[in-house]
């Protein structure tokens, strides 16, 4: 305990008043001559003790009255863990950590959580002092750099009055990591933080510490009390292969984060802002759900679309984001040394002029002079493969979707250096060869995986099995469980397997495509087989890189040919930026991280779009689970508590105060010395 009035504490001397009033009231006893008292002496000395009992206790009374008279006027105090009393008249720094996601939207009181944060902060303001400082930080910015701090608590109010939520994650935690450097750069002696905010588990870490010592750390919580709120989480395209004029299947997952069931909402699809599927779904809390959605697209080209829900309390993730390309012509780039290397895949591909791919032909002496960034898929035939090509295609394979096609004549060694070794692709082991080539000598297919999304739309009917094609030579895999075998041969080694490589994948053919590998161009299932490989590939890495979240960098390997063009990045609020390619290694690359809203942001060259993005928020925001009082605590949080704030913090930087406690003592003690000195006066006057 300690006093805020250390000078009234001298008070204390007038202690001794009582007493020098007791002694100096006590009255001289005069000598009488009289006949014997011995009895009557005997009969009154247990009266004359209690006299002067009670004359010692009033004294008592009345000194211990004074001194607790004194004690309040001098503001007593029990220090807090935080408290310094001694700061009475130091300046203060504050740090303002102020919650402005959007799960701050939620509706309280015919306004908002927001908006009720910052009347909070109008109440902190009230307490500061000429002199303090207050800096504000918000929990969704990127940087804290420059930070400045207001010594002009107007301009504060100012400035929060326009202020609106992010649809940025809130991290309260990096927040409070700012701080630190303020608190450790200022002079002023006193230091708090306050963070308002609705505490979502998902905003601060199991634990954490300031790193800063004697800093005050006050939580401000504002949450509702019940919340409906149903989010869209994810959406998803079903087909692995796009086409116009066949049914599309699109799945999205629903969850409702809100403390109430909802019934028949309403869920609603657009493409190209038109509406062209609906539905309707019940949810009980925290429960999820996928609803499907079919459209048919009549034209191909660019499409952005998104899913909508009804409104509820939360408005902002009722909305998801998507887009998709279905290819006019999908560019492939087919690499080979001889013309016999790429004419059946070539004729597989553009069996008339209605097929959907642009097909260019590259010598393989030649292709490191070709921009591969121009194909959305690759087919190259390995023979005698020069290992120090592999950068060309390593890079080409970080930024796009490859097909790597019958495997030639070469040495394992230098395949299993090189290409396995980059990949991660299974090393060869040997090879079976049938040097006859005779009808009774030769491998065929094993159980093949028709449930692969490239065997999707070939058979009018579930397929079990095919004609086999006679396979005279194939290379032999180790075996592993990084791959996807999509055709295995009799003996149990793949013939074609998938297999993801970086940003990419990759389709391997163990054996070769001419007549002295096997007759497998000549079955009917090779023709369609191709297309819908190719097909699968280029549709996978469209839909692949489409979707991102708030503030995540767009990034898009682009062809030479467009440097000198003049190409804007189209935000969904329709703001144009010009945007310019970067040269990166692996190849030039255009990049834009200004991603804070969400929407469909789009890449024009003059007025031709040629790329297009999906932003999304980030689904933690829309989850509601906060973190009580008690939890709050054991971060060494102090909670305030709305009734009466600036009391809170009072008791906080100096303690709290006693003084009502020691007067409401002094009061307690002078009604008992009243009733004691008037029972000592009855006594005297019966006496």
């Amino acid at each position: 305990m300690s006093f805020l009035n250390l000078s009234i504490l001298f008070g204390l001397l007038a202690v001794a008043v009582p007493l020098l009033i007791h002694l100096l009231s006590r009255s001289k006893n005069r000598v009488i001559p009289f006949s014997s008292l011995t009895f009557l002496l005997e009969l009154q000395q247990h009266k004359v003790r209690r006299i002067k009992l009670k004359q010692l206790l009033i004294l008592i009374l009345r000194m211990l009255i004074v001194i607790l008279l004194v004690l309040a006027f001098a503001r007593p105090i029990f220090k807090s863990r935080s408290a310094n009393p001694a700061d009475v008249n130091a300046g203060t720094t504050a740090v303002i950590v102020l919650d402005n996601s959007f799960s701050m939207t939620v509706p309280q009181n015919n306004s908002s959580l927001f908006q009720t944060a910052k009347a909070k902060i109008n109440e902190i303001i009230q307490i500061m002092r000429q002199g303090d400082e207050v800096y504000l930080l918000f929990s969704t910015d990127s940087s804290y750099l420059n930070t400045q701090a207001f010594l002009n608590f107007e301009n504060l109010q100012n400035s929060l009055k326009n202020k609106m939520t992010s649809f940025v994650v809130s991290d309260l935690n990096k927040a409070i990591d700012a701080s630190q450097e303020i608190f450790h750069n200022t002079v002023n002696i006193n230091k708090e933080l306050y963070v308002i905010s609705d505490f979502q588990k998902s905003t601060l870490p199991d634990s954490f510490s300031l790193t800063e010592q004697d800093v005050r750390i006050f939580a401000l919580p504002v949450r509702p009390e019940f919340i409906s709120n149903v989010s869209v989480d994810k959406v998803l395209l079903v087909n692995t292969i796009l086409e116009k004029n066949k049914v599309l299947e699109l799945e999205a997952v629903v969850a409702n984060y809100g403390t109430q069931p909802v019934q028949n909402k309403l869920a609603q699809l657009f493409i190209n802002d038109e509406r062209v599927a609906q539905t309707t779904f019940s949810l009980e809390p925290d429960q999820s759900k996928t609803l499907f959605f079919k459209f048919v697209p009549d034209q191909s080209g660019l499409f952005s679309g998104y899913i909508v829900l009804e409104d509820d309390d939360v408005l902002k993730d009722n909305k998801h984001y998507f887009s998709f390309t279905i290819p006019d012509k999908i560019p492939v780039g087919l690499i080979g040394q001889r013309n016999a290397d790429t004419q059946f895949i070539n004729l597989a591909l553009l069996p008339d002029d209605n097929s959907n791919f642009d097909v260019t032909t590259i010598k393989s002496g030649n292709f490191e002079n070709v921009s591969l960034g121009q194909f959305q898929v690759v087919a190259c035939r390995i023979c005698q493969f020069q290992p120090k090509k592999i950068t060309g295609y390593m890079g080409f394979c970080r930024k796009w979707w490859w097909i790597v096609l019958a495997l030639g004549d070469f040495d394992l060694e230098d395949f299993n250096s090189t290409i396995a070794q980059q990949f991660h692709l299974p090393k060869l082991t040997g090879v079976y060869e049938n040097k006859l080539a005779s009808d009774d000598q030769f491998l065929s297919f094993g159980n093949i995986d028709f449930t692969h999304p490239v065997f999707k739309g070939i058979f009018k009917e579930p397929q079990t099995k095919i004609k086999n094609p006679h396979i005279f030579k194939a290379f032999q895999t180790e075996k592993s469980g990084d791959i996807d075998v999509i055709i295995p041969l009799s003996n149990g080694f793949p013939f074609l397997y998938e297999k993801n490589a970086g940003q990419g994948k990759i389709i391997v053919m163990t054996s070769g495509l001419g007549d002295e590998y096997s007759d497998f161009t000549y079955q009917t299932i090779f023709a369609p087989l191709m297309s819908r490989m190719f097909s699968y590939l280029a549709v996978h890495q469209q839909t692949q890189a489409s979707e991102y979240n708030i503030l995540d960098e767009l990034r898009l390997s682009v062809d030479a040919r467009l440097v000198d063009q003049d190409l804007e990045i189209i935000r969904p609020d329709n703001q144009a930026e010009k945007v310019t390619p970067t040269i990166l290694s692996g190849g030039l690359y255009l990049k834009y991280a200004q991603t804070n809203i969400p929407g469909n942001y789009k890449l024009n060259s003059g007025q031709t779009q040629i790329a297009q993005w999906s932003v999304n928020i980030s689904p933690e925001e829309s989850v509601f689970k906060y973190y009580d009082n008690k939890e709050l605590e054991k971060f060494h949080f102090n909670v305030l508590k709305e009734s009466n704030i600036e009391q809170s913090v009072k008791n906080q930087r100096f303690g709290k105060e006693l003084w009502k406690y020691f007067v409401l003592a002094a009061l307690i003690l002078l009604i008992l010395e009243m009733l004691l000195f008037r029972e000592k006066g009855d006594s005297a006057s019966a006496e």
